[in-house]
């Protein structure tokens, strides 16, 4: 099986790119091969590589700077996973999107299930859920698209909650974390291994002409807040 990866340098795809299956020709495009920022290079990426599958985990995931960024944020979590979803509809094959919790609201105080109406607050969590409303419109009646959502990545790789933790640790005797940002810290390392299964799966019931649910959850167990992982 060809997969194409987007998003090379993050975290997840570090942590996909370690656990891959022998049997994947996995391809990373660098992001001089590939802008998601530019809808040619978006075409033209899936075109050249004719990948059975696309691992969509490249996103601008910049919160706060999204609100600046629009129109980037757009291209870049909207307006790409749509591209690739047209031509995969087209040439043949599927996409897995990694997508957010941030397209809810999080005031429900319980947690969101598969079929939640999307209700975001901040411009990040409006272009991811655009993302997905695209992918769902394109390839909906195919099952050729999952979304799989996720919340709060940390990982051994790159810069998160967790390595910045460490290094102010590291390099100040007292720091002040608030306690009211609460959610589900999920590792890199159990998200891609959640990621192949799906892909194996979604083979294995591809054959006995059945299907996934086009929307999944996946994150690590437990509640946290900013606080707890201080």
């Amino acid at each position: 099986m060809k997969i194409l990866l987007t998003g090379g340098s993050g975290q997840l795809s570090k942590s996909i790119k370690i656990s891959k299956p022998n049997e994947v020709e996995l391809i990373i495009p660098t992001r001089e091969e590939l802008n998601l920022e530019d809808p040619k290079s978006c075409e033209r990426i899936i075109y050249k590589h004719k990948p059975n599958l696309v691992i969509n985990s490249g996103a601008y995931t910049q919160v706060d700077k999204a609100e600046k960024n629009k129109e980037l944020s757009l291209s870049i979590n909207a307006k790409a996973p749509k591209i690739f979803s047209k031509i995969l509809r087209k040439e043949g094959g599927r996409i897995l999107q990694i997508s957010t919790d941030f397209v809810f609201n999080g005031t429900q105080g319980r947690p969101y299930k598969i079929n939640d109406s999307r209700s975001p607050i901040n411009h990040y969590g409006y272009t991811k859920s655009i993302g997905e409303e695209a992918i769902e419109e394109i390839l909906g009646d195919t099952n050729q698209g999952i979304i799989l959502r996720t919340s709060w990545l940390i990982s051994p790789f790159g810069n998160n909650f967790v390595s910045k933790i460490i290094n102010l640790l590291n390099s100040k005797s007292e720091i002040s974390v608030v306690s009211d940002q609460i959610g589900c810290p999920t590792s890199t390392i159990s998200l891609s291994a959640a990621c192949w299964s799906i892909i194996h799966n979604w083979d294995l019931i591809k054959k006995q002409n059945s299907k996934l649910k086009e929307i999944l959850h996946w994150s690590d167990q437990g509640v946290a807040s900013w606080y707890d992982i201080a």
